[in-house]
């Protein structure tokens, strides 16, 4: 053995410590990692096994009666929206934005108003644009017709989950009629709260020929004593198969009550960030 060579075992060595070491960390923390993943299951399973034994029937009436407390305590609210449209397929590749400012006056004055666009002028007209007046048309007819009630849809338990924190009962909604701004899939309902948290769902009607398959991806979170809309995702795939995402985001929120109007503080509005609403099928908060 040559003394020249002695210092590049020495280096091999201790490069092969090296990655033995880095390798023994990376497997502790992929334990410690493994183990906070399956404490935080057991909690979430837990959690979700504790809830009381309520029937469809008794979540939906309880969600139904809850619902309506929290609108009759409303009173206005302000909100800026960012819609973002995303075209893949045939012919080309299109896209298109739009800020859009809501004002809620209760009982049910809605008003839109556009901001500003830009983007694929077809993309503005034909789809952001309609939505817009879909969400109008909406609101004028009332949210009786499009509310989460047992008038409007039949209710199947299929079990209880906890999503993103909250404790929640695990509905499957069929709407009783082909509504454009109702919908059939799943919603998971705040066990404490009985509000909505998700919504995973597809429109009850086609909204058109051309689109083969909508799905509907849709959170909400609590502020203050309201249940809001916070991010809201909608893929829809066309019968010329391209495929369309659309994404609707909130910018600052300012929220009055009842309570807080009659108040001395009344004119004072909170303000927050909240993310994210989908027009037809805005049930009642």
């Amino acid at each position: 053995m040559h003394h020249r060579d002695i210092p590049r075992k020495i280096i091999a060595s201790q490069s092969f410590g090296s990655v033995i070491k880095k390798c023994r960390y990376a497997a502790v923390a992929f334990v410690s990692l493994s183990l906070v993943l399956c404490a935080s299951a057991q909690v979430e399973e837990h959690t979700s096994a504790a809830l009381p034994q309520l029937t469809a029937h008794q979540i939906a009436s309880m969600l139904e009666a809850k619902n309506k407390e929290r609108a009759d305590r409303l009173n206005t609210y302000k909100s800026t929206r960012t819609y973002q449209l995303e075209y893949h397929g045939f012919p080309s590749h299109k896209q298109a934005s739009m800020v859009v400012d809501a004002q809620f006056q209760r009982p049910q004055n809605k008003q839109l108003t556009i901001v500003s666009e830009q983007g694929s002028g077809i993309l503005r007209e034909k789809v952001l644009h309609r939505l817009v007046e879909s969400e109008s048309e909406s609101a004028k007819e009332g949210k009786q017709s499009t509310a989460i009630s047992e008038e409007n849809y039949e209710f199947a338990l299929v079990g209880t989950e906890v999503k993103r924190g909250h404790a929640c009962y695990v509905l499957k909604v069929k709407p009783k009629k082909p509504n454009k701004f109702l919908y059939t899939g799943n919603i998971w309902v705040d066990a404490k709260d009985f509000a909505v948290v998700h919504i995973s769902a597809q429109p009850a009607k086609n909204p058109s020929f051309w689109i083969k398959k909508v799905q509907i991806e849709h959170d909400y979170e609590k502020f203050g004593e309201f249940w809001l809309p916070v991010r809201n995702t909608s893929v829809s795939s066309t019968r010329l198969g391209g495929q369309a995402t659309l994404t609707i985001d909130y910018g600052k929120y300012e929220v009055h009550g009842l309570e807080q109007a009659n108040s001395e503080l009344g004119g004072v509005a909170v303000v927050t960030d909240w993310r994210g609403t989908v027009p037809q099928i805005d049930p009642a908060l």
